[in-house]
């Protein structure tokens, strides 16, 4: 992974710290540039094949190496690579979206916790033959 801090008129390694170098998702915080969270795998099969998934989600502040984040996740086996999104109203709070549920962070992508959601048992099922398909949309609510 290559930064530019220059409109790309020069680039800098920026993968310090990442194990996975096969990333899918990456948000940027809008009040702090530097802070910075992306999903990762060791390839695109362990990424969206749920039969040999086993990914990690990464965080980054300032000039300091990616670190890998785990409270609160699921085990990184069996879990396809997360979709992230930042609240639109509260910017210390991130979401992750993966086969095994929705996660949400309160403090900027520390430590995580699971949403109880009911899904529809369908959409849990892990055919090896089902690949990962999802996007997560984080929306305010009217008038708040």
């Amino acid at each position: 992974m290559l930064l530019s801090r220059d409109g790309g008129d020069t680039w800098v390694p920026f993968s310090d710290g990442l194990e996975h170098r096969y990333m899918f998702s990456m948000v940027v915080s809008r009040d702090d540039p530097d802070m910075m969270l992306v999903s990762a795998s060791a390839g695109a099969r362990n990424a969206y094949d749920s039969s040999v998934a086993e990914s990690y989600i990464y965080r980054k502040e300032e000039d300091q190496l990616w670190e890998r984040v785990e409270q609160g996740l699921p085990v990184a086996k069996g879990t396809m690579i997360s979709n992230l999104a930042e609240d639109p109203q509260d910017l210390n709070i991130f979401y992750a979206l993966n086969n095994r549920g929705l996660y949400r962070s309160a403090d900027r992508g520390k430590t995580w916790s699971a949403l109880l959601i009911d899904w529809n048992k369908k959409h849990l099922q892990l055919a090896p033959q089902r690949r990962h398909r999802s996007a997560l949309l984080v929306i305010g609510r009217k008038g708040e």
